[in-house]
C-alpha cells in the first residue's frame, strides 16, 4: 500500500508539473501564471474612460489615440485603435453572433470583455486607459493630467502591469494658446505611459540613434575623402609617367634627328666590304 501511495502520488505530480498546471494542497484549484510584457506582441488600444469631468472628454479621446501612435513609433508591439467598425468586429457581431451589443458598450474596463473583443481582432493584448485628473492653471498657464493604463494578456483576468503617470506643460507666452499647452501635456502622459510598457524602447532609444546616425554619416564622409585622395594621388602618379614618357620620347626622337641631320651634313657611313674581295 505504502509503494503503491508513492507511486501514485510521484505519478500525479509529474503530470501536473509537465502540464504546466498549479494546484493547491487540497487539489481543488488551479491558477494560470500571469504572462509577462515579453509575452505580448500586439495591443489593442481601448478608448479612455473619462473620469476628469465634461470638459475633457476631448482630451480623454485623443489620448488613446496618442498611446498607438507612440506604441506603434517605437516598434515593440503593434498597436491598434478600438472601433466598433474594425472588420472583425462588425463580422463577429453581424454574422458570427460571437459579439453582442453589450460587449462593444463602453465604459471599457472589464477584463472579460477586453480579452473576448481583443482575441476577435486577432491580438494578444490589450490596453485599458483611465483620464483620472485634469489641472488647468489659468493664471500660470499650466496643464497636469494624469491617467493610468492597464496593459492585460488575453490569456490572463489579472492585468501584467499597471501604470499612473501625470503629464505637465508650460505656456511657452501669449500665443501659446492653452489648448496647444494641454495637448503638450497629453502627449507628455502618453509618452510616459508607452515608455513604461516599452522598457528599452522609449525616448532614451531615440535620444541615443541621432549620434549614432551622425556618426555613421561621418564616417562614410571620411571614406569619401580618402577615396578622394586616393584618386587624386592615382592621378599625380599617372601624370609623372605619362610626363616621364613624354620626355623620354622627346629624347629619342632629338637622338634620331641629330643623327640624320649629321648625315646631310657629309658624314657617309662606308659598310665593311664583304669578305674574299
Amino acid at each position: 500500500m505504502l509503494l503503491a501511495g508513492i507511486f501514485a502520488f510521484t505519478y500525479c505530480g509529474g503530470n501536473a508539473y509537465a502540464q504546466g498546471g498549479s494546484t493547491s494542497a487540497a487539489g481543488s484549484a488551479s491558477f494560470t501564471k500571469t504572462p509577462s510584457l515579453d509575452q505580448i506582441t500586439s495591443l489593442l488600444i481601448f478608448p479612455a474612460t473619462n473620469q476628469a469631468g465634461d470638459d475633457y472628454r476631448d482630451v480623454a479621446g485623443k489620448l488613446a489615440m496618442a498611446i498607438k501612435l507612440k506604441v506603434n513609433g517605437i516598434g515593440r508591439y503593434h498597436a491598434e485603435g478600438y472601433k466598433a467598425t474594425l472588420p472583425a468586429i462588425d463580422r463577429a457581431l453581424n454574422v458570427e453572433d460571437s459579439l453582442t451589443s453589450a460587449d462593444l458598450t463602453p465604459p471599457f474596463d472589464k477584463p472579460a470583455r477586453g480579452a473576448k473583443i481583443a482575441k476577435v481582432v486577432g491580438d494578444d493584448g490589450y490596453v485599458f486607459i483611465n483620464l483620472d485628473s485634469a489641472v488647468v492653471d489659468t493664471t500660470n498657464r499650466t496643464v497636469a493630467l494624469t491617467a493610468t493604463a492597464q496593459v492585460y494578456a488575453v490569456t490572463s483576468a489579472d492585468p501584467i502591469e499597471t501604470i499612473q503617470v501625470t503629464g505637465k506643460a508650460v505656456s511657452a507666452g501669449v500665443a501659446d494658446t492653452l489648448d496647444n499647452v494641454e495637448q503638450r501635456a497629453l502627449d507628455s502622459a502618453a509618452g510616459k505611459l508607452v515608455a513604461a510598457i516599452s522598457p528599452g524602447f522609449g525616448s532614451n532609444v531615440s535620444a541615443t540613434a541621432i549620434p549614432k546616425a551622425a556618426g555613421a554619416h561621418k564616417g562614410g564622409g571620411s571614406k569619401f575623402l580618402a577615396i578622394l585622395l586616393l584618386g587624386v594621388a592615382v592621378a599625380v602618379v599617372i601624370a609623372a609617367a605619362h610626363s616621364n614618357s613624354s620626355s623620354s620620347s622627346s629624347t629619342n626622337s632629338g637622338s634620331s634627328n641629330s643623327g640624320g641631320s649629321g648625315g646631310s651634313g657629309g658624314t657617309t657611313l662606308t659598310p665593311p666590304s664583304p669578305p674574299g674581295v
